[in-house]
């Protein structure tokens, strides 16, 4: 298959120039790709032996009256054959494509025809398909060709000359003005902005001015950030199960030029699961930019409906230009009759602990005027076609973790009574053993009879052989 590309994308139409002198000049370098690709099994010499091809590149090949050819010298040049053996997967050619200096008709477009085919198809070992695609072909549409500038001494008007001097039918043109919003000067609400298009050979009768209202709006810098030093994890044990303190400071800062007021709302919940609960909440602004109240009305998406929210709306103020304002949220926080938790364990937890956490999620959301700012962030996600936040928004999580040890006073009373019964359990079953008996006792006691009652027959007969001997 071939590919074909253009370098440069647009001719610049400055260049031409029929008052000059007549030459022709290189507009543009075409760049024609062909790739090979085997889809047939076959021997390895085959593939190595390559393909011979035969392209013909051609411009305006069906315009009587060309604008683009291929020779500097020779305006007749309009294609060019070539043959080439591929041994590779890609091949590329370039060739540069000359236009007259003086060109009347910028309108249509260029034209480029590639056609190619194999040059000894009936004794090549490698063949080209026949289902090959053997056309490419390009065109490329200029833009349409315009000038403006300004009138001396006018600074609301301009005109421009849109192809002149003949505008073509279905012909087209869009204006695109960029302004510079002055920031230290109060703009209003809205310009005005009309646009006139006059024809010498336009119906008079017929209207052609179009007014329209285009609002004014300032950019804004803000970010949103939350200091280092706010809390995201405490934890809670029965030896200290007091309420402890947590701090949160969000913190807006105003890179921009331009002041601009902005309504602050805070949101965050009082009570969650496990009997957590925050109390003497407040917020605290730095230097006293505004005052904050607590109210229920308004909720969060973050704030589920089992758990009890606070809204702390803070009045309006005006961000300056290269400032920053603080608001830090102090409570404090507790896992309310954790001390008397223990007790309520099931009795097997009461052996192992328990333990929990919750994670505590407070948000701030910062509003301004959309219709007269227009922050920088919003406005780029909105040019990568992202959807934008309706207002900038911060949130931090915060985790709170409870731990309830084991009761170590059960552990030991359990220890102990076990150890007293699996005593009593041994000794019973060595008492029905009969491993507690006198055996030893009664046996040494019955032998040292015997050797007593020996001992006296042996004196008895001592003292008889005695006797019979003196008489």
């Amino acid at each position: 298959m071939a590919h074909l590309t253009f370098q440069p994308k647009e001719i610049n139409t400055e260049i031409f120039d029929c008052l000059g002198a007549d030459e022709n000049l290189p507009m543009v370098t075409l760049t024609a790709c062909f790739e090979m690709v085997k889809v047939t099994k076959s021997k390895q010499e085959a593939v190595r032996s390559g393909l011979n091809i035969t392209f013909t590149v051609a411009v305006d090949p069906m315009r009587q009256k060309y604008l683009g050819f291929f020779s500097q010298t020779d305006k007749t040049a309009r294609s060019l054959t070539s043959t080439y053996e591929m041994l590779d997967e890609t091949a590329c050619f370039n060739f540069s494509i000359y236009m007259h200096k003086c060109v009347s008709e910028l309108l249509s477009p260029i034209s480029i025809n590639c056609n190619f085919s194999q040059a000894d198809n009936e004794t090549a070992a490698t063949t080209l398909n026949v289902d090959s695609k053997r056309q490419s072909v390009v065109e490329s549409s200029r833009s349409t060709p315009h000038k403006c500038s300004d009138l001396e001494g006018v600074l609301d008007k301009t005109i421009c000359g849109v192809s002149l001097p003949l505008f073509r039918s279905r012909s087209s043109a869009t204006f695109e003005s960029s302004f510079y919003v002055m920031h230290d000067f109060e703009w209003d609400d809205t310009i005005s902005m009309t646009i006139d298009a006059n024809s010498n050979n336009q119906d008079s009768n017929r209207t052609s001015a179009l007014t329209k209202n285009i609002p004014v709006q300032y950019e804004i810098k803000m970010i949103l950030t939350v200091k280092q030093d706010s809390a995201t994890y405490l934890n809670f044990t029965t030896e200290d199960p007091a309420p402890k303190e947590m701090g949160i400071t969000y913190r807006i800062d105003n890179f921009g030029f331009k002041d601009f007021p902005v309504n602050v709302t805070m949101f965050f919940p009082t009570e969650l699961e496990h009997n957590f609960e925050i109390k003497s909440y407040e917020v605290f602004v730095k230097e006293n930019k505004t005052q904050c109240t607590a109210t229920t009305n308004q909720t969060s998406e973050d704030c589920l409906l089992e758990n009890k929210c606070i809204t702390m709306v803070c009045k309006s103020f005006n961000l300056e230009k290269y400032s920053a304002a603080e608001f830090t949220l102090l409570g404090k926080a507790n896992f309310r009759d954790l001390e008397q938790k223990p007790a309520n364990l099931p009795f097997l937890k009461k052996y192992t602990g328990d333990s929990g956490n919750v994670k505590f999620v407070s948000s701030i959301h910062v509003g301004y005027n959309k219709d007269r700012f227009v922050l920088e962030s919003l406005k780029q996600k909105k040019k990568d076609d992202f959807t934008p936040f309706q207002f900038p928004m911060r949130r931090i999580e915060v985790q709170f973790d409870f731990i309830i040890p084991p009761n170590k006073l059960l552990i030991i009373s359990t220890g102990v009574s076990l150890g007293l019964v699996l005593l009593i359990i041994i000794t019973v079953v060595l008492f029905k053993l009969g491993c507690f008996k006198r055996r030893k006792l009664t046996y040494h006691i019955q032998r040292e009879r015997i050797k007593a009652t020996e001992n006296v027959k042996e004196t008895y007969k001592s003292t008889n052989i005695s006797n019979i001997q003196l008489q």
